[in-house]
């Protein structure tokens, strides 16, 4: 018993010299008080637990982000089976940490798997997972693009008259908190919704906003994007000056920032357009301007 408690004594000094930081010290100065004097106090008992739960903790983190990690260079390389495969294992060591943000973040990732597969159903029951999981953690940023992200599933189910709801949601979110940089991208996705039911003046009241946020960001690409909606709205209210100009403008801006491929989308709008409207000095115009590369 005498030894013990010299040996006790010489590690409490050579625990001093350690560089521990002061909590590993206590820890452990706490656990020799217990051996010196062979009691083990319900405290020494938590700071055990504590530890031990610190170190099962690190291990788990470590493999869910190892999991996660492996799911996205699956989806990356189009693997969706075998991203499924390492979700699911970055999901049962996060649901032993019992972390709600860890859970709801893989949630949304995760989400991304059901909508590359269409399994749109699936994708609609894990959105009221990750809801519920933003509510609890309060991330309200989290919880405004979730809505839009449902919004979206709903569309691609046909469901356009139900997408308006959870945009709503998202819109109240984004005011109240004043979100940046969701504005945007939340008023893009209410005016398709719109379109897509036929209120083609409230998608423009949509439009028109987006484009003025989009303009302040730079981002020319949603400009054009815009522009080009904009353009088939006027066209199903008549209004063919408006479309032209709109449409013309969408392609001369997709043609500076060198998006091809959309930029041929505009120009058979913009064909449509002028047959639609009998117009048809235009559309030989236009089809000599694209052939020649001039607009």
């Amino acid at each position: 018993m005498i030894l013990g408690q010299q040996l006790c004594t010489l590690l409490f000094r050579l625990v001093r010299k350690l560089p521990l930081t002061a909590g590993h010290q206590l820890l452990i100065i706490d656990l020799l008080v217990s051996l010196k004097y062979n009691s083990f106090t319900d405290k020494t008992n938590r700071l055990l637990t504590a530890m031990v739960t610190e170190e099962q903790r690190e291990k788990l983190l470590e493999k869910g982000d190892q999991e996660y990690n492996a799911a996205i260079t699956a989806i990356e390389d189009d693997d969706f089976e075998g991203a499924y495969h390492h979700f699911e294992k970055a999901e049962a060591a996060f649901s032993e940490l019992q972390d709600q943000h860890w859970l709801t973040f893989l949630f949304h990732e995760k989400l991304r798997i059901f909508l590359q597969l269409d399994e749109l159903e699936q994708a609609l029951l894990l959105v009221e997972k990750i809801i519920q999981g933003y509510l609890e953690t309060k991330n309200k940023r989290g919880l405004a693009l979730i809505h839009i992200h449902q919004a979206e599933i709903l569309r691609k189910m046909d469901k356009s008259d139900e997408a308006l709801a959870p945009l709503r949601t998202a819109e109240a979110i984004v005011t109240s908190e004043k979100i940046e940089n969701l504005e945007g991208y939340l008023h893009s996705s209410l005016s398709i919704a719109h379109m897509e039911i036929g209120e083609f003046t409230a998608a423009i009241q949509s439009l028109e906003t987006a484009m003025k946020i989009y303009a302040e960001e730079n981002s020319h690409d949603e400009y054009a994007w815009c522009q080009h909606q904009l353009g088939l709205c006027y066209k199903q209210l008549i209004d063919f000056n408006n479309a032209e100009r709109l449409l013309t403008g969408a392609y001369q801006n997709y043609f500076k920032i060198g998006l091809d491929r959309e930029g041929r989308e505009v120009i058979e709008s913009l064909k449509d357009l002028f047959i639609s409207s009998n117009q048809m000095s235009k559309l030989v115009s236009l089809e000599s301007k694209t052939k020649s590369k001039r607009f």
